[in-house]
């Protein structure tokens, strides 16, 4: 019915490849707070872009692509690289 309106997003065994994927800075610093806060920040015309970037990339997908305010939710990939990228984002790993 309407399933063909909704955008597929990457599968979850496609995992995020530095060497094929290079993220802007600002998506890069973006990941960071997104993982320092656990996700709690809101998404506005300043950070929109980088949030769409880190989705392009396989890191976070939206979680409400139909419900007025954006959610953004790390994928399988995110988790990955937050986990190998823990410890230069906190003092405790």
């Amino acid at each position: 019915m309407f399933l063909s309106l909704i955008p597929l997003h990457r599968s979850a065994s496609n995992r995020y490849d530095p060497a094929m994927n290079t993220l802007s800075q600002p998506a890069l610093a973006l990941f960071r707070l997104h993982v320092e806060r656990m996700g709690k920040i809101d998404v506005d015309d300043c950070n929109r872009e980088a949030f769409r970037e880190l989705e392009r990339a396989g890191l976070v997908m939206n979680s409400r692509p139909f419900a007025g305010r954006s959610l953004y939710s790390l994928t399988k990939a995110g988790f990955d690289l937050k986990r190998s990228i823990a410890p230069s984002l906190s003092g405790s790993a």
